[in-house]
């Protein structure tokens, strides 16, 4: 256990930026705006300094982070009229797969990811073996 207790020392230092960023971010004035850009940079120093510390440990908790981005975030940030389409014509729709299409620095560009649930509504899905077989048509049907 205390390797977790160290990954989250080591992050702590980054989390307080993280939470003084969103402070400057919700100020009126344009005064405190201005120091945003730095405290990005210090974040940046500090994952330069804390990266070469980092063990197998750290970077699986790192990958498992309950705010970790998944994909529905990135395409959320990245696309513009993101349309997520469901199912196929044979096994159904697995809530574990997001395909769509979106609208990406002026294109029409097609996506696919895969989508942990965070709730119960997503079901909290993982692929299926039959699902990856599909996909890569190694499917007897």
């Amino acid at each position: 256990m205390k390797e977790e207790k160290d990954f989250h020392q080591l992050e702590k230092t980054i989390a307080l930026l993280q939470e003084k960023i969103e402070e400057l971010l919700s100020s009126e004035t344009g005064e405190e705006r201005k120091k945003i850009p730095q405290l990005r940079e210090k974040i940046e120093k500090e994952w330069k300094k804390i990266s070469p510390l980092l063990t197998p440990l750290h970077i699986v908790q790192i990958a498992r982070h309950p705010k970790r981005p998944y994909t529905l975030d990135y395409l959320g940030y990245l696309t513009q009229d993101f349309m997520e389409m469901h199912g196929d014509r044979r096994a159904g729709d697995d809530p574990a797969i997001i395909a769509g299409l979106g609208f990406y620095r002026g294109r029409t560009v097609a996506f696919i990811g895969h989508q942990k649930g965070r709730t119960t509504s997503r079901g909290w899905s993982e692929i299926s073996a039959s699902q990856i077989q599909r996909a890569t048509g190694r499917h007897s049907g």
